[in-house]
C-alpha cells in the first residue's frame, strides 16, 4: 500500500511538476538570500555573502535533481522535458518551423480533403440505409462488361420467388422525371418509381409519416416526398402528411418524409418517391416479359454467403434470359449482386478510376511534403551537430537523441494536422461542391472516419520526418571526434530526399499533361464544337397527358424565341441530338426484316443540318419541301449505317421501310456521324442513325427544341427559361439547358482528372523548389570557407556557381530517371479514362522532364549564386 501511495504521488507530482519545481526554486532562492543577509551582517560583501550562502547550502542543481528524483516519475519526467526542449529547438529557427509546417500542412490536407471526397462519394453507403453489407444492387453480364440489371416485372418474380432462402427481399425500381403544374407554378421533380419492396429492401426510418412496404402496401397515388423538398417546398410542416401532390397526371397524397440526407441510391439526388402502378401506362406489365424499364435493388437474408447467392440467382436468371441469337451463340447470363457504394461497384465508372487515381496522387503530394520536412530536418540537425556531441561526451544516449528529433517532427506533424483539420473544415466544403453530387456535398462537419484518417496521417507522416534525420544525427559516425563542427562532407540522405522528391513529381507532371491533352482534345473534336452554343429546349407533353399538343406548343416556343436577341437560328426535332431516340428496324430490298442491333431514328426540322454542323459527305441534307404534305418521302443515313448495310456501295437512291411503313423513303444523303466513340462506351452507343423530315416521319410525339445562339449559351439560359415558359399559360415545366450537358457525363472525369491533377502538380512544384532552394543554400553555407579557398587561389566565381549548384542537379537527373519509369508504371492504369493520346506519350514525358528541368535548375541556381559574391577574407575567419 505504501508503494501505491510513492506511485500516486509521483504521479500527482509529474502531472503539476513545474509548479512545484517553481514552488521549490522560490523556496531555495528565500533560503540562500537569508543565509546571505546573515553573512553580510557578520562584514562580508555582497558578492562575498552570496558565495558563502551558496557554499553553506549545498549544490542547488543536485538538490533540484534529488527532488525530482523523490517526486515525480523518471520516464515520464524525461518525456516532458523532451517535448518542452525540441519544442524550444524548433522555435529557435522559427522560419524554417513556418515553412516545414506549411508544406506538411498542404501534403496532409490535400491527402485528407481528397480522402473525404472519396470516402462520402465511393466508400460510403447511402445514410439511414440499415444493414448496408446487405443490401445489394444487381448487375447482370453476359459477353462485355458488367452493367447494371434492366428487366422486366415477370423475371423479377421469377428470381424473387426462386432465391427467397438466400435473397429477403428484391425491389424493382426505375428513374424518372416528373413534372408538376402548369405556367408560372410548372416544376419538375427527380423520382424514382418503386416496386412494393423498395423501403423493405433499404430498411430506411422517415422522419415522418409512414413509408409503404410489402406487407403494407400503400394506393397508387402515395407519394413518398425527401427531407429536402419536405424543407423547400412546404417549409418544414409538420401537417404536411395528406397533403396533396400534383405528378404528371395524377393527384397524389404524401404518405412520409424521407430521412434527412437520404436521397436515394444514385448520385442524382430524388425528389419524391412514387408507385409504379401510377407511372407504367401497359395494363399488362406485371405479366408481359417485353416491358424492359426495371432495375433492381436486393436485401440478403442474415448469415447467407454472398457467392452463393449470386451463383443461385445467376442460374436462375440465365434459365429465363438463355435466348438464341441470331448468330447462333448461346450468351451465358450472370448476375452480380454488387455493393451500393460505387468504388466497390462491377466494372468501375470511369469517375471512380479518375478519383482513385487523383487519391494516389494526392498520397504522393504528401510522401513529397513529408520527405522535405524530412529534409529540413536533417539540415537542422547537421547545425546544430557540436551541440549533438557535446551532449553525448556529457553521457546524452543515442536514443535520447533521436527521441528529441523524432518529437521535433511529431509536433511538426501534430501542428500541420490540426491546419489539415481548419483547411478540411473551410476548403474541404468547396472541394466537396466541385465533386460530390448536391445531396451529398451540403453535408459539413468532420466524423470520426476522418478524424482517424488525420491522426493516422499525422502518425505516419511523423515516423517518415524523424526517422532518417533521427539515424543519421545519432549515428556513431556523426558524433565522433572531428566531425562535430560544420564541416563540408556532403550528405547522401540529403541527396536521397532530392531524388525522392524529383521521383514523385514526375508522375504528378505526366497524369496532368495526359490529362490535360485529353480534355483539350476533347472539347475540340466538330461534335463538341458544334454542340457548344446550343440551348435545348422540351416540355413534356407525354407526361402531362396531351402527346398530340407538343408539337405545336413547342412551334410556339420556336416563334417565341426565334425574336430574341442573342439568338442566331432555331430548329425543331423528335429527340435531343446524339442523347436519346428511338431505336427501330429497318428492312429494304437485299435487306432482312432485322439485322443485328437497330440504328436510332430522329426526326428533325431542314434547318437542323445547318444548326448541328453536320457535314453532309454525299446526297444532300432536308429542304423545306421535304416537310411539306403530300411530299415524297425521303430520310438520311449517318456514315455508320451505310458502312454496316452497304459496305462497299452507296446507298443513295435506295428504298428503306422504317418499321415495315409504306411507301418506302428514299436515301438522299449521308452525313457524319455525331458521335464521340472513344468516350462514348454505353452499350449500342448512337452510332447508327437515320434521319427522317420531322412533319412526316416522326415516330414519337417527344420535341426538342433547338436554340443556337451568339454568345455564352449559359449567359442566356434562365431569360430564355422565362421566355419559353411565358410562350403559353398552359405549358407544362419547360426544361432548357445547354447542349454541351450531353457530354458532361464523358467529359467529367477528363475534367476532374486535369483540373485535380493540375492543382496537386501546382503543390508539387511548390514542394520541389522549396526542397531545392533549401539543400544548395544550405550547402552554400557549409562549404562558404571551401569557396574563400578556392577564391582566394584563383577560381571564377561563375565556376563555383556552377560546382554548387551541380551536386544538386546530379540528385535530380537521378530522381527524373526514376520518377520517368515511376510515371510509365502508372500511366497504363489511364488508358480507359484518356481520349485522344495514349499513356506512354513520349512527348508528355519529355514536357514533364523539361518542366521539372527547368524549375529545379532555376530553384538551384539562385542561392548557389551566392557562392559568386563571396568575400574570401570573411569566409576566410569561418569556423
Amino acid at each position: 500500500m505504501t508503494r501505491l501511495r510513492v506511485l500516486l504521488a509521483r504521479l500527482l507530482g509529474t502531472l503539476t511538476g513545474r509548479r512545484r519545481e517553481d514552488e521549490l526554486r522560490e523556496e531555495l532562492e528565500t533560503h540562500l538570500e537569508l543565509l546571505a543577509d546573515e553573512h553580510r551582517r557578520r562584514g562580508l560583501s555582497d558578492a562575498q555573502a552570496r558565495l558563502a550562502a551558496r557554499r553553506e547550502l549545498g549544490g542547488v542543481a543536485q538538490t533540484r535533481e534529488a527532488f525530482r528524483d523523490t517526486h515525480v516519475l523518471p520516464g515520464i519526467d524525461a518525456l516532458r522535458q523532451d517535448v518542452r526542449f525540441a519544442w524550444r529547438a524548433l522555435m529557435r529557427d522559427r522560419g524554417t518551423t513556418l515553412a516545414a509546417i506549411a508544406l506538411l500542412t498542404i501534403g496532409v490536407s490535400s491527402t485528407v480533403v481528397l480522402a473525404d471526397v472519396l470516402d462520402r462519394l465511393l466508400l460510403r453507403p447511402p445514410t439511414h440505409v440499415d444493414d448496408p453489407p446487405r443490401v445489394r444492387r444487381i448487375y447482370s453480364q453476359s459477353d462485355g462488361a458488367p452493367g447494371r440489371l434492366v428487366t422486366n416485372f415477370v423475371t423479377l418474380s421469377r428470381l424473387t420467388e426462386a432465391t427467397r432462402h438466400e435473397i429477403e427481399a428484391i425491389a424493382p425500381f426505375m428513374n424518372e422525371r416528373i413534372g408538376s403544374g402548369r405556367g408560372a407554378d410548372a416544376a419538375r421533380f427527380e423520382a424514382i418509381a418503386f416496386g412494393e419492396a423498395y423501403f423493405d429492401v433499404l430498411g430506411l426510418t422517415p422522419r415522418l409519416g409512414s413509408l409503404p412496404t410489402a406487407r403494407r402496401p400503400s394506393n397508387p397515388d402515395a407519394v413518398v416526398i425527401s427531407h429536402a423538398l419536405w424543407q423547400q417546398r412546404f417549409g418544414g410542416a409538420m401537417d404536411v402528411i395528406g397533403r396533396p401532390l400534383r405528378l404528371g397526371q395524377r393527384t397524389h397524397t404524401i404518405v412520409a418524409v424521407g430521412p434527412r440526407g437520404f436521397a436515394g441510391v444514385d448520385d442524382d439526388p430524388v425528389d419524391v418517391w412514387v408507385p409504379l402502378e401510377s407511372r407504367i401506362t401497359d395494363a399488362d406489365w406485371r405479366t408481359s416479359t417485353g416491358y424492359y424499364m426495371l432495375m433492381a435493388l436486393a436485401r440478403l437474408r442474415p448469415g447467407v454467403d454472398l457467392a452463393t447467392a449470386e451463383a443461385h440467382a445467376s442460374q436462375v436468371f440465365d434459365v429465363v434470359h438463355q435466348i438464341e441469337r441470331m448468330d447462333g451463340r448461346r450468351p451465358t447470363y450472370r448476375l452480380i449482386l454488387g455493393d451500393l457504394p460505387p468504388a466497390h461497384a462491377p466494372g468501375r465508372s470511369r469517375d471512380t478510376k479518375v478519383l482513385l487515381a487523383v487519391a494516389g496522387m494526392s498520397v504522393l503530394v504528401l510522401l513529397m511534403a513529408c520527405g522535405n520536412v524530412g529534409n529540413l530536418l536533417v539540415l537542422v540537425g547537421r547545425r546544430r551537430s557540436s551541440e549533438l556531441a557535446l551532449k553525448t561526451a556529457l553521457g546524452a544516449t543515442r536514443g535520447r537523441l533521436a527521441r528529441e528529433v523524432l518529437f521535433q517532427a511529431a509536433q511538426l506533424a501534430v501542428v500541420a494536422g490540426a491546419g489539415a483539420l481548419v483547411v478540411l473544415v473551410t476548403v474541404g466544403v468547396l472541394v466537396r461542391r466541385v465533386f460530390l453530387p448536391p445531396i451529398t456535398a451540403t453535408v459539413v462537419g468532420i466524423d470520426w472516419r476522418l478524424a482517424a484518417i488525420t491522426i493516422a496521417g499525422c502518425a505516419v507522416a511523423a515516423l517518415l520526418l524523424g526517422l532518417a534525420p533521427a539515424v543519421q544525427l545519432t549515428s556513431t559516425r556523426a558524433q565522433a571526434p572531428g566531425r562535430a563542427r560544420s564541416g563540408a562532407a556532403p550528405s547522401r540522405l540529403v541527396d536521397a530526399f532530392v531524388i525522392f522528391q524529383v521521383a514523385l513529381a514526375v508522375p504528378l507532371l505526366v497524369g496532368t499533361g495526359l490529362f490535360g491533352v485529353s480534355f483539350w482534345t476533347a472539347t475540340h473534336v466538330d461534335v463538341a464544337r458544334q454542340a457548344s452554343q446550343v440551348l435545348r429546349v422540351s416540355a413534356n407533353f407525354v407526361d402531362d397527358g396531351r402527346p398530340g399538343d407538343g408539337h405545336a406548343a413547342h412551334r410556339r416556343i420556336q416563334a417565341r424565341l426565334a425574336s430574341l436577341p442573342g439568338v442566331l437560328s432555331t430548329a425543331l426535332a423528335q429527340s435531343s441530338p446524339m442523347n436519346g431516340g428511338y431505336a427501330t428496324y429497318f428492312d429494304g430490298p437485299g435487306l432482312p426484316l432485322f439485322n443485328g442491333e437497330a440504328p436510332f431514328v430522329n426526326a428533325v426540322d431542314a434547318e437542323y443540318f445547318t444548326l448541328m454542323g453536320i457535314q453532309v459527305v454525299a446526297g444532300r441534307a432536308f429542304s423545306p419541301a421535304d416537310n411539306q404534305a403530300g411530299a415524297p418521302k425521303v430520310v438520311v443515313v449517318n456514315e455508320p449505317v451505310a458502312r454496316k448495310y452497304w459496305p462497299g456501295t452507296s446507298p443513295l437512291g435506295r428504298c428503306i421501310r422504317i418499321r415495315g411503313a409504306d411507301p418506302c423513303a428514299e436515301i438522299v444523303g449521308i452525313v457524319r456521324a455525331q458521335t464521340m466513340p472513344h468516350l462514348d462506351d454505353r452499350p449500342g452507343g448512337m452510332a447508327g442513325l437515320i434521319l427522317t423530315p420531322l412533319e412526316l416521319g416522326s415516330l414519337l410525339p417527344t420535341r426538342t427544341l433547338l436554340v443556337r445562339t451568339s454568345g455564352d449559351p449559359h449567359a442566356m439560359l434562365s431569360r430564355l427559361q422565362a421566355e419559353a415558359q411565358s410562350a403559353s399559360g398552359d405549358l407544362p415545366f419547360v426544361d432548357v439547358s445547354v447542349l454541351d450537358e450531353v457530354f458532361e457525363w464523358q467529359m467529367k472525369p477528363l475534367r476532374l482528372g486535369t483540373s485535380v491533377f493540375l492543382a496537386l502538380s501546382a503543390l508539387a512544384l511548390v514542394i520541389a523548389i522549396a526542397g531545392l532552394a533549401v539543400v544548395t543554400a544550405h550547402g552554400v553555407t557549409r562549404r562558404t570557407r571551401e569557396m574563400g579557398i578556392r577564391l582566394v587561389l584563383g577560381a571564377e566565381p561563375g565556376d563555383l556557381v556552377r560546382l554548387m549548384a551541380r551536386r544538386t542537379l546530379v540528385a535530380m537527373a537521378i530522381g527524373l530517371a526514376a520518377g520517368a519509369v515511376l510515371a510509365y508504371a502508372g500511366a497504363g492504369l489511364l488508358k480507359t479514362v484518356l481520349f485522344g493520346i495514349e499513356p506512354g506519350d513520349p512527348r508528355i514525358f519529355a514536357a514533364a522532364v523539361v518542366v521539372l528541368l527547368l524549375v529545379g535548375g532555376v530553384a538551384a541556381w539562385i542561392p548557389a549564386r551566392r557562392t559568386g559574391r563571396i568575400e574570401p577574407s570573411a569566409a576566410l575567419r569561418i569556423e
